[in-house]
């Protein structure tokens, strides 16, 4: 049974609900694709998303104040990006992006899901469309920050779970026939890294934030991740974990 479309209240409650909810950008972007031509099943999918937000609206973004010692810190911007290879059934592959100003365990202020709108050849390539896409948003948010009177004096850090990546990025010579059919983005990523504006580094996927928003995760893997972007939340009296 199909539903003409889907309610416009519900959907626009989870658009604005990413502001401020970044465990949930996956699952509003498969949603976001089924607005047209949407069924009964679909509505049940959206009536979950918003009964798991009724269930966790204890839960918040949570910023951590610093020490003295720890304000150059807190004052540097940190990226994590991260891909599911085609995962989708024409072959494309998901994006994941998360952005924290701050101490890399506060809340995430900016998190992105989205389908890849070219089919990739390989995992380095479908990592590296969403490093692309990552870096973009990193040069745009050190621009504004800059504006704001809070330069960054350092590379932005970009953690990315494939070696791949970061060996194309920095050791790449040029003359391999394996990447030429992306090879815009690899020198794009060169320059960033040659630059400075950016600087990748490996973490582990068990706890890369990212990778809340590029697929669905089992239960303990997605509440893991959920405390990752969304920061130490406070106990009943008030204080912080």
């Amino acid at each position: 049974m199909k539903v003409t479309t889907i309610e416009p209240c519900s959907r626009w409650l989870l658009i604005v609900l990413l502001y401020t909810r970044p465990d949930i950008p996956c699952s509003v972007n498969r949603l976001a694709t089924r607005t047209a031509g949407a069924t009964v099943k679909d509505m049940d999918a959206i009536h979950e998303v918003i009964l798991y937000l009724k269930c966790t609206a204890h839960l918040e973004l949570t910023y951590l104040s610093a020490s003295q010692d720890q304000r150059d810190a807190i004052a540097r911007l940190y990226g994590w990006a991260d891909a599911a290879y085609a995962c989708h059934r024409d072959g494309k592959s998901h994006s994941g992006i998360c952005l924290s100003y701050g101490l890399p365990g506060t809340g995430k202020f900016y998190s992105s899901s989205k389908k890849q709108t070219v089919v990739c050849l390989s995992s380095t390539e479908a990592e590296l469309y969403s490093a692309v896409e990552a870096t973009k948003t990193i040069i745009f948010c050190r621009a504004i920050l800059a504006e704001l009177g809070f330069p960054q004096w350092h590379p932005t850090t970009l953690y990315v779970d494939n070696t791949s990546l970061i060996a194309l990025a920095s050791k790449y010579s040029g003359n391999s026939k394996r990447v030429k059919h992306f090879l815009v983005r690899v020198n794009f990523m060169i320059e960033q890294v040659a630059d400075q504006v950016v600087l990748l580094e490996y973490i582990n996927t068990h706890d890369h934030p990212a990778d809340i928003g590029t697929k669905p995760l089992g239960p303990a893997q997605f509440e893991h991740l959920r405390d990752l972007v969304m920061g130490p939340q406070r106990s009943i009296g008030g204080s912080l974990e």
